[in-house]
């Protein structure tokens, strides 16, 4: 019988924030090292705001894999009270860009900056304008360490953990007082919904309406009124659609983003509404030109159109062509691909080039060459969400978790 069994990934989550000691990863004796662990994710809970129990638990799973600061948290090991790092005494702020990431360029830039205030504003009382000349309240400018920024940034940031170089908490006073939050906030500078709105879908268990690799090179699920990202670590928050594209209702048929255009369609009903970004087209929405209530949609590398099913027929439109092609359609869509399920929820292709199209908790993975991989169709929840867990419980404390479908490399280890 295994007596101990430890997950690496845990062991430099907790130390790489501040809630193990670095001598841990030369511990003299087993039994300390897991009783340490247990009292890290005692501390963790606590700082989160969760149930304080010293075991890994899928809460705490949950917001160990949530985007953060790339630094280890601010509080003091032994009161666990925040550091006082100000606050806003005013709700209306003003901000200005300076310079863009070259790796993005000015205007993905500006819709970047844009997007991460909404998130700010759907959360919190306070709302921001953008400055392009005068002396705004937060300044914003990419650059290098040097002297005008004196704290060390931790790299470029990862893609597959949503780490962030460095960033500062915002203390809001509760409404209708000045007075700062003595209590520390539920995540470290990632602002979330508020757990009063219960609406919110569990992307474990929702239904998808349709998934698209959208603007800023991300893969967005809808589900309902609610919108989520998704990435090599799982799922992110649901926030409300609304919040990103404006004037787009909940509970769409179909999405849809084409890299040769740099636009956005969402289908529902027999509208359709056309975004650059985040913003709305001028004229839209419009009538649809094929059949009302669509399944899915994606688009096509191989011929740089646009696809949508229903049922067990497709149709292809060229954006830039004339929209007389549609004429020749609709056909079936074993001509498109064999084996696959009518109706599908959702569809879209992938930076992989590969195209995946959702049904329930299945999925189905298409090749450049058109054909279903060997294999599929998987779990959505497992190998998207990342839902699916085994905990292997010791006495009091969990203290090994195996992902059935983990990002990195899982590294443990067992000794009998």
């Amino acid at each position: 019988m295994f007596k101990y069994l430890f997950l690496f990934n845990l062991q430099v989550y907790l130390t790489k924030y501040g809630y193990l000691p670095t001598s841990l990863h030369h511990p003299k004796d087993q039994d300390g090292q897991v009783k340490q662990i247990s009292e890290a994710l005692r501390v963790f809970q606590k700082v989160m705001e969760l149930p304080v129990s010293g075991r890994l638990d899928n809460a705490t799973l949950v917001m160990m894999k949530q985007p953060r600061c790339g630094l280890k948290d601010p509080f003091n090991n032994r009161t666990l009270k925040y550091r006082v790092l100000g606050h806003w005494r005013k709700k209306t702020l003003s901000y200005r860009i300076y310079n863009h990431a070259s790796s993005l360029g000015v205007a993905k830039t500006r819709a970047a900056i844009q997007t991460a205030f909404r998130y700010w504003s759907e959360v919190s009382p306070l709302r921001f304008h953008e400055l392009n000349k005068g002396h705004p309240d937060i300044k914003i400018s990419f650059h290098g360490r040097d002297r005008v920024c004196p704290v060390p940034f931790d790299g470029p940031g990862e893609r597959r953990t949503g780490l962030i170089a460095f960033t500062f908490l915002l203390n809001f006073p509760p409404f209708g007082s000045g007075k700062p939050v003595e209590k520390p906030p539920p995540a470290p500078a990632v602002p979330n919904k508020p757990p009063a709105d219960s609406a919110a879908p569990n992307p474990c268990t929702a239904s998808l309406d349709a998934i698209m690799l959208g603007p800023l090179h991300k893969t967005f699920a809808f589900s309902g009124d609610y919108v989520w990202t998704i990435s090599d670590a799982g799922y992110n928050t649901p926030i409300r659609i609304n919040v990103l594209w404006k004037d787009l209702p909940g509970h769409i048929n179909a999405a849809v983003h084409s890299p040769r255009t740099s636009k956005s369609y969402f289908l529902k009903g027999e509208k359709v509404w056309r975004y650059s970004g985040f913003k709305l087209d001028h004229g839209y929405p419009k009538v649809l030109l094929i059949p009302p209530n669509i399944d899915s949609a994606f688009y096509s590398n191989a011929n740089k159109k646009l696809i949508f099913i229903k049922g067990s027929e497709y149709w292809q439109w060229d954006e830039l062509g004339s929209s007389n092609e549609l004429r020749q359609y609709p056909k079936s869509l074993k001509e498109l691909v064999t084996g696959l399920p009518s109706n599908p929820d959702a569809a879209f292709t992938w930076t992989n080039g590969h195209t995946y199209l959702f049904k329930g908790d299945q999925y189905w993975r298409i090749n450049p060459r058109g054909f279903i991989e060997k294999g599929y169709p998987l779990s959505k929840q497992d190998r998207w969400m990342q839902c699916k867990y085994l905990y292997l419980e010791f006495g009091r404390n969990v203290v090994c978790m195996i992902s059935s479908f983990f990002s990195q490399s899982c590294i443990y280890i067992c000794v009998q």
